[in-house]
């Protein structure tokens, strides 16, 4: 049943973000601001762009520049930070990639980091405390976050639903940390591949590293799109799953399905293959199948649904 399940995620991204963030885009009198935050891509991304030095590296040995490079970004957007991430500290766009004009934001991070892994001391120090415990870890810091990310998924996991529940909080922080905190990882990557890039070949690589929210990337799975039809997506129905994702992608189903701060993207889309009519395929084994439940408000999911 999840055979093509990448294809399949690519249209639901065409039709449940591509039209929004589109409009967005285009349209001066509208101002819709989804709750993935998304950088502001207005008609400034078709302009010529003022280069940083770091940008003016970025061009080919015959003295041509190149058609993409990496540039200050002038982050306006009407960003809305979780309540976990208000906590933790301020966050912004500091970079964006450029391609032939086109600006791709790159993704969100922490101003300061120490101060975020600091102020994560101070909301949840008996959780972070226990882990040390428990695993033998030192005080987190830059060094060891990806440590305690691995065995925050390992307890996850192993809990009971009501180790869930009396937990819940302390995860929610720590989903919304990391999933900012990564991004300074995730930039230096694509900043790296674009550095290595052969000048004969295509960008695709690298735009498939961008946030999908990106002008390129979403131009990208539309091209790729165009070769899935809906006859080839057994039982998802495109009009049912974009109603849903357009009644939700603003207000996330809470009540239905949960929320996770900080990560929520692919329990969005699974929602979203749910409401078009794909069958849960539901083993009970959180590393099995394709599911999700919801008991009592403790909600469950197998590791593909998110």
């Amino acid at each position: 049943m999840l055979k093509g399940f990448k294809k399949l995620v690519s249209l639901v991204l065409v039709l449940a973000v591509s039209n929004i963030i589109c409009v967005q885009a285009y349209a001066s009198d509208e101002k819709l601001t989804s709750e993935a935050a998304r950088p502001d891509i207005s008609t400034e991304t078709r302009t010529d762009v003022g280069l940083s030095s770091e940008a003016t590296d970025l061009k080919e040995k015959d003295g041509k520049q190149s058609k993409a490079l990496i540039t200050d970004y002038n982050d306006l957007e009407n960003y809305k930070p979780s309540s976990c991430l208000q906590r933790l500290g301020p966050t912004s766009v500091k970079k964006c990639l450029v391609i032939d004009n086109i600006k791709n934001p790159l993704y969100r991070t922490f101003d300061d980091p120490k101060l975020a892994i600091e102020n994560l001391k101070e909301v949840i120090p008996n959780y972070l405390k226990n882990l040390s415990i428990k695993y033998d870890l030192d005080p987190m810091s830059d060094s060891n976050w990806q440590d305690y990310r691995e065995k925050v998924n390992v307890e996850k996991n192993e809990y009971s639903p009501k180790q869930i529940e009396a937990n819940q909080e302390s995860i929610n922080y720590l989903n919304a940390f990391f999933d900012i905190y990564e991004n300074d990882m995730i930039n230096s990557q694509i900043k790296t591949a674009l550095e290595n890039h052969n000048a004969n070949d295509s960008y695709e690589d690298i735009i498939e590293m961008l946030p999908y929210f990106d002008p390129s990337a979403i131009e990208l799975n539309g091209n790729k799109s165009n070769d899935i039809t809906i006859q080839s997506i057994s039982g998802f129905d495109a009009y049912d799953g974009s109603k849903y994702a357009e009644e939700f992608a603003k207000k996330p189903n809470k009540s239905g399905y949960g929320y996770l701060d900080g990560g929520d993207c692919t329990n969005f889309v699974s929602q979203i293959l749910e409401a078009g009519g794909v069958p849960q395929d539901n083993t009970g084994d959180k590393y099995s199948g394709w599911w999700h439940t919801s008991i009592l408000y403790i909600n469950q999911y197998s590791r593909s649904w998110t």
